[in-house]
């Protein structure tokens, strides 16, 4: 009886600890660029393509903040027209500063539809750090 209960008992652990290891495998990706300039979001963009065709099934996230005195660019149309298709193709979701914005005078309407507001860049940064998301300051 004892025999059987130790036989049971392990494969019933061995199970238990094969599924949380396949479950640790297989977490998704997450990661996130904080800049301040516009010029930077093409190769942010170009590495998260890469990462995207990389990662395959993997790749969960991709989040480029913006804050600073670059952000009254992006009510430029023209400038940011590219930069939005790329990201677009590349999965990458765009933040923004609310702060930054109303600091240099910035209406939500006038930035492209396809941005995130979000009340501070770097609480929200760190936000997601506690998350796990991997991060990069530029």
């Amino acid at each position: 009886m004892k025999a059987t209960f130790l036989k049971t008992s392990l494969i019933v652990l061995t199970l238990i600890f094969s599924g949380t290891v396949n479950a640790q495998e297989n977490k998704a990706n997450d990661y996130a660029v904080l800049t301040t300039k516009i010029q930077q979001l093409k190769p942010i963009t170009l590495a998260a393509a890469s990462l995207l065709k990389e990662d395959g099934n993997l790749f969960g996230s991709f989040e480029t903040i913006i804050y600073g005195k670059e952000v009254v660019s992006l009510t430029d149309k023209k400038l940011m027209k590219s930069y939005l298709m790329e990201a677009k193709k590349a999965n990458v979701t765009l933040v923004v500063c609310k702060m930054a914005l109303d600091h240099y005078n910035v209406s939500v309407k006038d930035i492209p539809k396809e941005f995130k507001v979000v009340p501070n860049a770097f609480t929200y940064y760190l936000q997601l750090q506690k998350k796990g998301v991997m991060g990069l300051s530029l």
